[in-house]
């Protein structure tokens, strides 16, 4: 009976400790920017967390999962596996699906590609997907070289892991557009300035030497023209969204 207790005792304690690692990783993502470093974060924290011998985690792209980190897999395994189609193999069956797998044992599980048996020598996993308001983002997978070694509760813990990535995904999603738009706004603000103060810096050069000159029609007629040129850019820009004369 005291042993049943302490095995209780043990198993409390542990589980708390993962939910500790669990959100105090959660709250660090939210503050990452940089896809690397959310999927190096997240599943770091996830092989400590659930005491696993290896793990991946792939992103959805264009209807295929696309390898983006893996930590204590083989050569093998990442040169095979960098991309993956839905449907296919564990990743890409609960992409397809949006449900977990969880497998006891590999060597009893028809699920399990006998081919990443051989080369990662696994015998349970886990999958789940990356989920953020129903759409598929991709999907993340653990391993331990023992049989039995995750329970149905593990799969509650890494789902609940995978839901926080997708949150800061998005985040990271989002701050990379804003930085493209910022980027795209100075280099049309670049542009056109070259098509405007160009054709005014030489409109403005010929009226000044017009000035000097008895005769300078000449000149105002090529300031004109480039007047010209400037009120063709400015109607481009602000009617087509084009800069260009």
């Amino acid at each position: 009976m005291i042993e049943g207790i302490i095995c209780d005792i043990t198993k409390e304690r542990l589980y708390r400790r993962k939910l500790e690692i669990l959100a105090e990783v959660s709250t660090s993502l939210l503050g990452e920017i940089e896809m690397d470093a959310l999927y190096n974060t997240t599943l770091r924290a996830i092989l400590k967390a659930m005491d696993a011998d290896g793990g991946v985690i792939f992103e959805m792209k264009e209807n295929e999962l696309h390898l983006r980190k893996a930590i204590k897999m083989s050569r093998e395994y990442r040169k095979k596996y960098k991309t993956v189609k839905m449907g296919e193999h564990l990743v890409g069956k609960v992409a397809k699906t949006k449900e977990p797998i969880l497998v006891f044992d590999s060597l009893q599980d028809k699920r399990a590609t006998v081919a990443v048996i051989k080369s990662e020598g696994y015998r349970s996993a886990i999958v789940v997907p990356i989920l953020l308001e129903d759409q598929v983002l991709g999907s993340i997978g653990v391993i331990s070289r023992k049989p039995h070694h995750f329970t149905e509760a593990d799969i509650d813990t890494l789902q609940t892991m995978a839901n926080s990535l997708a949150s800061a995904m998005r985040v990271a999603s989002m701050h990379q557009q804003v930085v493209k738009a910022l980027q795209e706004e100075k280099e049309f603000k670049m542009k056109t300035a070259h098509y405007f103060f160009n054709p005014i810096a030489i409109a403005k050069g010929y009226l000044e030497l017009a000035m000097e000159e008895k005769d300078g029609k000449d000149k105002i007629l090529k300031a004109i023209e480039a007047i010209n040129r400037v009120e063709k850019v400015v109607k481009n820009v602000t009617q087509r969204g084009e800069i260009r004369e």
